[in-house]
């Protein structure tokens, strides 16, 4: 039924582009081919040809390069990933990142082996699928915490990482050097105190710390219905539902526990650490210049260097000109406290906390 239905979206494909279909013919003729020679003679360069396939088709310069035929192909790759994309969400997965080279999910999973045995099992399930079974996926990287905007815009925690955090921020161009400093330390801080909430909880469930079990008996269930996967029979249907809502309900508040400590930290924590940046900012910002200004006026009197140092820890405080753009940023307080109220609204659960900020 599958085949049937793409069949089909290719026929219409097909009519739509007339002018390359013959083009398109013969290159699905001689790929076919390539194909047939690495499955049954591994033929070695066929391997290469099919690897350089999309370059060519894809590249100005090249000889096989044809607009209505690479815009063809595209198309057909285009509806190929959605249809990828529609299985990750099928399995559960969230996305977070999404192209024709990398993908990022989250798995919603704490445990390292849980996340990797669930993303196992994700690929190995896509790969079952005619449509899929010349993908080749594999995980690169494993994210304990991942702060992403998108693929020039994160940070995070690694797994196997106790302390670093990856920043990766092109915003951080468009602040002065010294304000620059500021925002990938409040957004490290802010991951890193994030995944240690997490660490410390996960060591208390290790430990078997009754400070975080819900008590059961609380919303009458019986002892025998708490595990889903071991439901006693006699408990009967009606007990064996209110157990898998009963999981559901601890699962929601873990989860309301997480967002509060989120809230929490950011309110309490990371609001007055920002109103006191922005005193350094203007109180050290005032006085690099007027350093320099008095520099100026004995410049009859102080060294080269000396002055060039000066020269230079104002310009560290100010906007460098940015070839291209229209707007004059005058005022890196506003700027830093704009990009780290971005940053920090990432999760959801925060706008309201990230509003309040903006306001006060």
């Amino acid at each position: 039924m599958e085949d049937d239905r793409l069949d089909n979206k290719l026929s219409d494909d097909i009519e739509t582009f007339e002018n390359c279909t013959d083009a398109f013919k013969r290159l699905k003729i001689v790929v076919s081919q390539w194909l047939t020679d690495v499955k049954s003679r591994k033929n070695m360069f066929a391997d290469v040809l099919l690897a350089h396939l999309y370059r060519w088709l894809s590249s100005g310069e090249a000889k096989l390069y044809d607009p209505q035929l690479f815009s063809f192909v595209n198309n057909l790759m285009q509806k190929c990933f959605t249809e990828l994309i529609k299985k990750f969400q099928a399995l559960g997965a969230t996305l977070i990142f999404t192209s024709f080279n990398k993908i990022i999910i989250e798995t919603k999973r704490n445990d390292i082996e849980q996340a990797r045995n669930y993303v196992k099992f994700v690929i190995d399930t896509i790969m079952k699928e005619s449509m899929f079974k010349f993908l080749r996926m594999s995980p690169c990287e494993e994210w304990k915490i991942l702060l992403f905007k998108d693929r020039f815009n994160y940070g995070g925690m690694a797994e196997g990482e106790k302390t670093l955090v990856k920043c990766e921020f092109d915003l951080k161009k468009h602040l002065p050097e010294k304000v620059s400093i500021y925002f990938l330390t409040m957004i490290g801080e802010f991951i890193r105190r994030n995944e240690a909430y997490i660490r410390e909880k996960k060591n208390k469930v290790l430990h078997d710390d009754p400070s975080v079990h819900l008590d059961m008996n609380l919303v009458g269930l019986p002892k025998e219905a708490m595990d889903p996967d071991d439901i006693d029979p006699y408990v009967g249907p009606e007990a064996a539902c209110n157990s898998m809502a009963h999981l559901d309900l601890v699962a929601d508040l873990a989860e309301m526990e997480d967002i509060t400590f989120c809230r929490n930290l950011l309110k309490k924590d990371f609001t007055k650490r920002m109103f006191e940046v922005i005193d350094e900012i203007k109180d050290n910002k005032n006085i690099a210049e007027s350093q320099f200004k008095e520099a100026e006026r004995e410049i009859d009197y102080i060294s080269t260097e000396e002055y060039e140092e000066l020269k230079e820890e104002r310009d560290s405080w100010n906007f460098k000109p940015r070839l291209g753009s229209y707007l004059e940023t005058t005022n890196p307080q506003f700027e830093l406290i704009k990009f780290l109220c971005k940053m920090f609204s990432l999760e959801e659960a925060l706008g309201g906390t990230v509003n309040l900020i903006k306001k006060g």
